[in-house]
């Protein structure tokens, strides 16, 4: 991510002399042609180069590689850790932002609401495009106007400073972190800038984010180049941090701090400075060493879906054991224990920092406070930005069609090549964008044609010198943001140029041999305004264009060129002369559309479809919040609600559709001369499923009305044939001349006591028949039932729906059918609310669905059904991409399916009771099955509940046993509920109808929100507890469901009253997460497992809270609907 610059020092060409710090590197003096003979530099955000190194196949070019010999012992261990960490949503001090926010659309962010910076970079703060929170259309770009696009002399309509880039987090003081959750302790900080109404809203970072594929072959990243080449193992400056330490472990046992200095490593140095960013994942302060304590206690990707078949992380995930569970199966502390050489991890000693100096020392026994770091903590910078690197190397796209017309294994049409031909031929395109990688700032590139440090002709005439690959173009005035002419945090320039001439060492590139005399004082440098040359390759897929973004298209882009930039005279004393128009293009769309094509041929479809190695985990990224640039949400805390949207996973085989909407071929595709897709029955002439009659959606129409009968013709699909001849085995022998069957003959009289029940006056025979066991009459008939002890519980299917991966925004709450596939996947979701049991049991809960009376309904597998947490969806809105998690173990499994059947799933596991419960319904088979809805006009799916037992006092005697009776079941009370509220902290709530659980009251009164309950358990005498679980009911009413359901915890003070406790008062919350639940919906029964705080007879309490602001609302002992309740189940002591 690209990060606020912390400090510019700005040293103009001319000022200062400097001793001789040259004797080492490279200087490149280059002339620039004349401006007639030039023509365009596509840069996206950087300039024109001074040499030029031939295009050509990527995967020709090796990837850069370290010497990381002694520090990573397992490469590919590595790689796992660095890609969990970058996509890992518990990185971001919100528990929400990740590295992949930002990179998730083909490497880039294609958002549009909440993606303004002002121009903070140059102190900035007037919003000129859009507002906080406003959603950008087309119509805002590019940022500078032009009356005429192709002539930048022509009037300009409009013009704006401000930035398109990437939100990031909301501002927010840090004060700790919370070791075993995501979210950290942070205070909201009032934002000047990023705010609606006052209320803050997420930050943008002040330059656009650029793609991380490829960016291994760049020697210095960000578009400043201030990721150092040089990793130091703790931040971003490399070797300009003399007091930059990491811990190794001696032989001995001892712990020494060293300096480490490991090269090429610009990724690594890019990576760790965004743990501490506010304008990227973290609350102002934060430090590096408390993410380590933070994401080492934390299970990887927690929150998130990793797909079985993940290139790299499907052998750990979750979901390849327990379908629908989210995260890994290996801790964090084991991926590093498993990636890096011991010396960097292996030790019990403490390291603290008393006064803000480094202490080392024995453990004391006792377990360390969040100030106190093991060796591992201490030094997750150094794994996370090794990690960081080795994943992002895998991370080439290098199949493009350009790198297989390289490799002669396709061709360019005559629009791409003619594109090419403008590239290269007769401009300076591959100077700037040159060899393989299509940037000069490529590590490859130097000593290759292209030089650290270079001089070309600046547009004022100068020959002046610059760094290699960063180029001053004139998208913005230089002032404005001054690239690699600003400097580090510590002040030191960022440009190899300026360092040398200002007689400061540079030793990122003291390895390049070629010495030439230094920067003379006499000399002119071109280096503020500059920004580095970023590589074209997947450029399709990366707008917006620039380090402003201020460009949408690539059309927009060709005309820039066109026109010979923005700024070029206003940036003359930096700007490169060779940006001065492109005569060829002007007054030449199809030209200029030529140019567009060809960088089309640089997309690598694997990038495009997400499939290995850029696949990922699911991710969920905030787009702006709820509401628009007029008003937002307060969360209760100062800043507003989010709204997150699924990024759904992808596995190596890649997503349907691409990033860009573009339908991936191995999925159904009309008019691709394919049959074999899940919703084509033909397509085409080709097709020989129903020639000729192929419908423009690939479906075939009815089939031709039949002749008419013909009895003889050995044919029985006639309207008014039963059979047709003695061919036919219809009514074999009774088949008449009018190709009808004579009646069979009719059946034996019905016997009763010859064990067969399916004379049709019978309903049992004898005791053979469990129709009605011990009761069937004499006359083979069953006696009544007995009554029912109270009316019969009633289920009821209140919403169904199906969800296509294939479609992931289509909604599909009205369709008449439910599909339930494996590929592509659809799923079925069904809520059902129970009621009518009471004080009863429940013995069985069915759901009861029809097979749809369709062709093709039918299939080889009917599906299995899942209990999910998730309630908290609408039929009516509901897709592939916001789908509730399939969270639960599998209640049933149906297997084949017949045309019309009807289906019950077992799922009395999962109803305990009334109240609302939610299921899915998926399939391991691609041979699709479709149900009934409720929209259907027969047959719909219905919940059938049986109950045992008796009403109260309706109960009779049991009859006389000689054997001894069970012994009584355990009884679970819940004694005392009530909540606190720590705005409200002398307040007490024990008379309340409600238990409220809020971490700040979003939809409340503004306050963090507790309740407490204090349990009862009597009758398990000397019987061993197997299982305890405390139920709860959302309320019934408006805005009681949430997000969360909350977490809860077993205290082990029980001194409080009901009628008295307040915040202020309450017993300390010092027992561990017992449970936590997702997403819960009004009238839902929530199950809480405290089985490992209950061990027998006596009074437990627990407390349940949450981190999210949308609060929820449980019925208190006090309230309507369903009590609290535990139930206990225990077992005889073996």
């Amino acid at each position: 991510m690209e990060t606020a610059q912390l400090a510019l020092k700005h040293h103009s060409a001319g000022a200062g002399r400097k001793g001789n710090a040259m004797s080492s590197m490279t200087l490149k003096r280059f002339v620039a042609p004349s401006v007639a003979s030039l023509a365009i530099v596509f840069l996206l955000g950087a300039g024109t180069a001074g040499a030029e190194v031939p295009l050509g196949a990527l995967g020709t070019v090796p990837v850069p590689k370290p010497d990381l010999t002694g520090f990573v012992r397992d490469e590919a261990a590595a790689v796992a850790l660095g890609k969990a960490l970058f996509w890992d949503m518990q990185l971001g001090s919100d528990g929400v932002q990740s590295c992949g926010a930002c990179h998730f659309h083909g490497g880039a962010d294609n958002r549009l609401k909440n993606q303004v910076n002002p121009g903070t970079i140059h102190a900035a703060t007037t919003f000129e495009v859009a507002k906080p929170n406003a959603t950008l259309t087309a119509a805002n770009f590019p940022l500078h106007k032009l009356a005429n696009p192709e002539d930048r002399f022509s009037r300009v309509l409009f013009d704006a400073d401000d930035v398109i880039s990437s939100q990031s987090v909301t501002l927010a003081k840090f004060n700790d972190i919370i070791p075993g959750q995501a979210e950290e302790n942070c205070t909201v900080t009032p934002d000047p800038i990023f705010n609606v109404g006052g209320v803050n809203v997420r930050r943008v970072q002040p330059r656009n984010v650029p793609t991380m594929i490829n960016a291994i072959f760049t020697f210095r990243n960000f578009w400043d180049g201030r990721g150092n080449a040089i990793f130091n193992g703790v931040d971003g400056t490399g070797p300009r941090n003399p007091n930059a330490r990491v811990l190794q472990v001696q032989a001995d046992g001892s712990v020494v701090p060293v300096a480490v200095a490991i090269s090429p490593a610009s990724l690594a140095s890019q990576a760790v400075p965004v743990l501490g960013s506010n304008f990227a994942l973290a609350c102002t302060g934060r430090t590096v060493n408390k993410v380590g304590k933070k994401m080492l206690s934390l299970t990887p990707l927690a929150k998130q879906w990793v797909d079985p078949t993940d290139s790299v992380l499907g052998p750990l995930a979750k979901s390849r054991t327990t379908p629908g569970a989210r995260g890994l199966t290996q801790s964090y502390v084991t991926l590093v224990q498993t990636a890096f050489d011991p010396k960097w991890w292996n030790s019990d000693k403490v390291v603290t920092f008393p006064g803000g100096v480094r202490t080392i020392s024995a453990p004391t026994g006792a377990p360390l406070t969040t100030s106190e770091f093991t060796v591992m903590e201490q030094n997750f910078s150094l794994f996370f930005g090794l990690a960081i690197q080795l994943y992002e190397a895998t991370l080439v796209s290098d199949d493009s069609l350009f790198d297989r017309v390289q490799l002669g294994r396709a061709t360019l049409t005559a629009a791409q090549d003619d594109g090419l031909t403008t590239f290269k031929g007769s401009c300076e395109g591959t100077q700037c964008h040159s060899g393989p990688t299509f940037t000069s700032a490529s590590t490859n590139n130097f000593g290759a044609g292209v030089e650290p440090i270079e001089q070309r002709q600046t547009a004022a005439g100068a020959n002046a010198f610059h760094d290699g690959g960063f180029f001053n173009i004139g998208v913005r005035p230089t002032a404005e943001d001054l690239g690699v002419g600003g400097a580090n945090p510590a002040g030191v320039p960022l440009s190899f140029a300026r360092r040398d001439f200002l007689g400061l060492g540079i030793p990122e590139i003291a390895a390049i041999q070629n010495p030439l005399p230094p920067i003379g004082p006499a000399d002119v440098l071109a280096v503020d305004g500059a920004f580095k040359a970023p590589s074209l390759r997947n450029v399709e897929l990366s707008a917006p264009y620039m380090h402003n973004g201020g460009m949408l298209t690539l059309d927009q882009v060709v005309e820039f060129y066109t026109r010979g930039g923005d700024f070029h005279e206003a940036n003359a004393a930096n700007a490169d002369a060779a940006v001065d128009g492109v005569g060829r293009l002007v007054g030449k769309p199809d030209r200029r559309a030529n140019v567009v094509a060809f960088l089309k041929t640089l997309t690598d479809d694997r990038v495009r479809f997400e499939s290995a190695p850029f696949d990922h985990p699911q991710l969920f990224i905030p787009n702006g919040h709820p509401g628009d640039a007029a008003a937002v949400v307060n969360d209760g805390t100062g800043k507003a609600t989010d709204a997150l949207v699924e990024v759904p996973a992808s596995g190596a085989a890649g997503s349907c559709v691409g990033v860009d909407g573009t339908p991936h071929f191995a999925c159904p595709v009309c008019g691709d001369k394919k049959v074999n897709q899940a919703s084509e029955q033909c397509d085409g002439a080709d097709s020989a499923r129903c020639p000729g009659r192929c419908r423009a959606d690939c479906t075939c129409p009815a089939a031709p009305t039949p002749p008419a009968p013909r009895c003889g013709d050995d044919l029985i699909n006639q309207a008014s044939e039963e059979c047709d001849g003695a061919a036919d085995a219809a009514c074999t022998g009774r088949c008449r001349v009018d190709c009808t069957c004579a009646p069979a003959p009719p059946s034996p009289a019905p016997r009763c006591g010859d064990n067969a029940i399916n004379q049709p006056s019978e309903q049992c025979d004898g005791t053979d028949s469990a129709r009605c066991p011990g009761a069937c009459r004499a006359d083979c008939t069953c006696p009544p039932p007995p009554p029912s002890p109270s009316g019969a519980p009633v289920g009821t299917v209140e919403a169904d729906t199906l969800v296509n991966k294939a479609s992931p925004a289509k909604n599909n709450g009205t369709s008449a059918r439910l599909e339930v596939d494996a590929s592509p996947a659809k799923h079925a979701f069904f809520r059902v609310r129970v009621s009518g049991v009471g004080a009863r049991q429940v013995t069985s809960a069915r759901l009861r669905l029809q097979v749809s009376n369709v062709p093709n309904s039918q299939s080889v597998a009917g599906g299995r059904i899942h209990a999910i947490t998730g309630c908290a969806w609408d039929e009516r809105t509901v897709t592939a991409k916001t789908q509730p998690a399939i969270d639960g173990p599998v209640l049933a499994t149906v297997g084949a399916v017949a045309r019309g059947q009807v289906v019950d799933f077992d799922v009395t596991s999962a109803i305990q009771g009334d109240g609302v419960y939610c299921f899915a319904l998926d399939s391991l088979s691609s041979d699709c099955v479709r149900y009934n809805s409720r929209e259907a006009a027969a047959g719909k799916p219905e919940l059938i509940i049986g109950v045992g037992g008796q009403a109260p006092g309706t109960s009779t005697p049991p009859p006389p046993t000689t054997t001894p009776p069970p012994a009584a079941a355990p009884v679970g009370t819940v004694v005392a509920d009530t909540s606190v509220q720590n705005d409200l902290p002398t307040t007490n709530f024990g008379g309340k109808a409600l238990l409220s659980v809020d971490g700040g009251g979003a939809t409340g009164s503004g306050g963090v929100q507790r309740t407490l309950l204090r349990v009862s358990v009597s009758g398990v005498g000397a019987r061993l507890v197997t299982g305890a679980h405390l139920k709860l009911q959302v309320a019934n009413v408006t805005n009681a469901g949430s997000v969360r359901g909350g977490s809860i915890h077993a205290l082990t003070s029980c001194a409080w009253d009901e009628k008295t406790v307040t915040w202020a008062t309450q017993p300390a919350i010092d027992g561990p997460a017992l449970a936590t639940l997702g997403a819960v919906a009004a009238g839902q029964v929530v199950d809480f497992d405290v089985s490992a705080a209950v061990h027998g007879d006596g009074v437990y309490c627990f407390a349940i809270d949450t981190s999210s602001t949308d609060g929820v609302d449980y019925n208190a002992r006090e309230g309507t609907g369903q009590h609290p309740a535990l139930v206990v189940q225990v077992a005889a002591v073996p």
